[in-house]
C-alpha cells in the first residue's frame, strides 16, 4: 500500500513539474532551424550592438539574445574584449507558404 502512495505521488510530481516545464516557454515555438558563425570582436564592439546586428528574428528580445551568446561563449555581459572570437547563434527562418 505505501509503496502505491509513493508511485502516485511520483508520477503526480513527474506530470506537474511536466505542465510546469510547457507553460514556462512563453508562448513562443522553436525556431526551424539554427546556424553559427563566428565574428572578430572589434574595438568598440558589445554585445548590445552584436545582438542588434546579428538577432534577425523578433523570436528574442535583444536582452535574450545577448544572454544566449554570454551563454555559448562563457562571457559577462558587459565584459568582452576585442580581438577575441564569439560564436553567435543565427536563427534561420522558413516562410510558409
Amino acid at each position: 500500500m505505501k509503496n502505491r502512495k509513493y508511485v502516485l505521488f511520483l508520477i503526480v510530481f513527474i506530470v506537474f513539474i511536466f505542465i510546469f516545464s510547457i507553460s514556462n516557454t512563453k508562448g513562443k515555438s522553436l525556431p526551424q532551424e539554427f546556424s553559427y558563425i563566428y565574428i572578430d570582436v572589434n574595438k568598440g564592439d558589445t554585445l548590445w550592438n552584436i545582438s542588434k546586428k546579428y538577432n534577425n528574428t523578433s523570436y528574442y528580445t535583444d536582452k535574450e539574445y545577448i544572454e544566449i551568446i554570454a551563454d555559448i561563449n562563457s562571457v559577462h555581459k558587459d565584459k568582452i574584449k576585442s580581438g577575441t572570437k564569439l560564436l553567435i547563434p543565427i536563427i534561420i527562418t522558413k516562410n510558409t507558404p
